[in-house]
């Protein structure tokens, strides 16, 4: 007979059958053709066929996930329940999925806590106050003024980022990252001083440090106008200031060439102490 809800499958009537009675073809047929339909409704452990309907397996656990591997059976998938599906890896959790609208996370054996995957990247959020210790995979859009500490224990690959919120930020205003126990790659420092206007900066942690992996300043809308900005290429002051820009500073230290040599018509340098243009 055919298998019940739960599984169990029944012979057929006749069965089973009683000592020293004869074979009658009645019971062979009928008990051969039960048997070799319920074989025919069997998953075949050499990938004959497949499943027609949901394939269902037990709960499992990180030692023990459902789906597992012949020669590893503790790395795997379980359900750690309704709204919580885990991968295991030697035994141990290393990943999960959790409900609607909720995002994957890792497991952190370092920190001893569960991390947001963030989607591949950094989530932004606006605030005028940061936390005291910024989030992995966060981004914070705030003001100037104050010290983050960056996670204490990131997982290698992990970032934090920052951008100016009110393009305040300067060289009293600035915003201090703090490597909360990690160095800076840029200088091996505890910390890091966000100074320039308009500006955003995203540190990941790689080799056991934090590093810049990007960096520039925000969008005009911020106030930007990058036509009239100045910029510094390597000792010489280089760039284009309109009519109608300013340029407002208390010391502006530059160095001019002292001769002539590769420069081109219009080109200003240092003639003894005089600025002479070529």
């Amino acid at each position: 007979m055919p298998r019940n809800a739960s599984g169990t499958s029944t012979l057929v009537a006749g069965n089973p059958v009683a000592t020293n009675t004869i074979i009658e073809s009645d019971w062979a047929n009928t008990t051969m053709a039960d048997l070799n339909n319920e074989m025919t409704d069997s998953l075949s452990r050499s990938g004959k066929g497949g499943m027609t309907a949901q394939f269902k397996a037990v709960n499992g656990s990180a030692p023990s996930p459902a789906i597992s591997f012949t020669d590893f059976p503790q790395s795997g998938m379980y359900a750690f329940s309704e709204n919580d599906i885990r991968m295991s890896v030697a035994g141990v959790d290393r990943f999960r999925w959790l409900q609607a609208d909720a995002l994957p996370q890792t497991w952190d054996n370092v920190g001893n806590t569960w991390l947001d995957v963030g989607g591949g990247g950094v989530v932004w959020t606006q605030m005028d106050v940061a936390p005291a210790t910024a989030a992995i995979n966060t981004g914070y859009v705030t003001l100037g003024g104050q010290t983050i500490a960056l996670p204490a224990n990131p997982p290698t690959g992990f970032s934090v980022a920052f951008a100016d919120k009110a393009d305040d930020w300067d060289a009293t205003n600035y915003l201090t990252i703090s490597g909360n126990g990690n160095t800076f790659s840029q200088d091996n420092s505890g910390t890091y001083i966000l100074d320039l206007k308009g500006a955003f900066a995203q540190f990941s942690y790689l080799e056991g440090q934090w590093q810049i992996v990007n960096f520039g300043r925000l969008s005009d809308a911020y106030g930007i106008d990058y036509d009239n900005i100045m910029q510094k290429t390597g000792s010489i002051m280089t760039g284009v200031l309109e009519a109608n820009a300013g340029l407002t500073a208390t010391t502006i230290n530059f160095t001019l060439p002292t001769s002539t040599a590769g420069l081109s018509a219009g080109d200003v340098w240092n003639d003894n102490g005089v600025v002479s243009i070529v």
